[in-house]
């Protein structure tokens, strides 16, 4: 039999789901890894080693996750396609609901709204709560162009209003009041939360594919095809524009601890790059494994995870002396994030 798995949440706090800007004192050296099985349709939990605690089943081809230390849950999009550049697939039409009470099952809540037709609310993908908000849980839905707003305690679609087509993911400011969308090759666009809309627009000439704000939110870096661009948050001006940097699409930057590089990954590469924010010289090409999608710094602040989207594993990049080690066995990893676990 397998160990339990939820029960063991509710002592957990989240950290972070953005890559940590600079280290903080008090840095948690003990943490737990939840982590989206995309080939096999449910969530693992690791330990920060990567031994497998436990498991639960979610749906077809799911995609990102979020974790509410109020409720003490987790959401999950089933995307139900493969991936933005590939739909293969049924596009999906739920979140899978992760209760700590009841152990390893999941519920699930749908996405299709009232009043809408079927086609029009499928596909949801990033999933986030409003900062600053009490029980507005946001779901972009890509198969209709929609962002869903979910009351978290019970699924209820509260409200939706449409987003620029092409958009894939998001995020918000730390207060909630901005909301950024990226849209793939129409580019970002800052959006109001409450109404949808849209407050300023950045084009770009190759696919937006990450993006990533700096700690005081005065910089917003944004991922694309062999280049990376740094920009004013308050007049979306260009403050760097890093090119020719040898690869092809650019997926989920982040920012090292002190914010001085920029960790890169590069999916048809199967490298990520370490990039001097300042020069923007590459200073590393880092094999991990088969297509890095997405880099998140550590809570400890000491390590790099990779997520290899069509590998079986993930990957751990120790910034000291970039040595890297294979993490865990997953089918396909996608979405995931950190639980902090103050005392074991």
């Amino acid at each position: 039999m397998k160990p339990t798995l939820f029960p063991l949440f509710i002592p957990l706090i989240l950290t972070n789901l953005a890559c940590q800007s600079r280290p903080e004192e008090g840095a948690v050296s003990e943490y737990q890894v939840l982590v989206v099985e995309q080939g096999k349709g449910q969530v693992k939990r690791f330990d920060h080693e990567g031994k497998l605690l436990d498991s639960v089943k979610v749906g077809y081809n799911p995609h990102e996750i979020e974790w509410d230390a109020t409720l003490k849950q987790a959401y999950v999009s089933n995307f139900g396609v493969e991936d933005y550049d590939n739909t293969i697939g049924i596009p999906g039409s739920s979140l899978a609901v992760i209760d700590p009470k009841k152990i390893s099952e999941s519920r699930s809540w749908s996405t299709l709204r009232r009043d809408f037709p079927a086609d029009s609310s499928k596909g949801p993908h990033g999933v986030k709560l409003r900062p600053g908000h009490e029980n507005q849980l946001y779901v972009n839905v890509e198969y209709g162009n929609a962002m869903l707003i979910m009351d978290p305690r019970n699924g209820q679609i509260q409200r939706s209003f449409a987003i620029p087509a092409g958009t894939h993911n998001f995020l918000f400011s730390n207060d909630g009041s901005l909301l950024y969308l990226m849209a793939g090759t129409n580019g970002l666009y800052t959006i109001d939360p409450e109404t949808g809309e849209e407050l300023a627009h950045f084009p770009v000439t190759s696919a937006l594919r990450g993006l990533a704000l700096t700690k005081d939110e005065s910089q917003i870096l944004l991922s694309c095809v062999n280049e990376l661009y740094l920009l004013n948050t308050e007049t979306l001006e260009v403050v760097q524009h890093y090119t020719d940097l040898g690869v092809k699409q650019i997926i989920y930057t982040c920012f090292s601890p002190d914010e001085k590089w920029l960790l890169a990954p590069c999916p048809y590469d199967n490298q990520v790059l370490v990039i001097d924010r300042a020069s923007g010289r590459v200073l590393q090409k880092i094999k991990t494994g088969k297509a890095p999608i997405c880099v998140k710094i550590s809570p400890d602040q000491s390590k790099a995870f990779v997520v290899n989207a069509l590998d079986k594993h993930l990957s751990v990049i120790d910034l000291n002396d970039y040595s890297v080690q294979d993490f865990g066995v997953t089918d396909k990893p996608n979405g995931f994030l950190f639980l902090n676990q103050p005392s074991l």
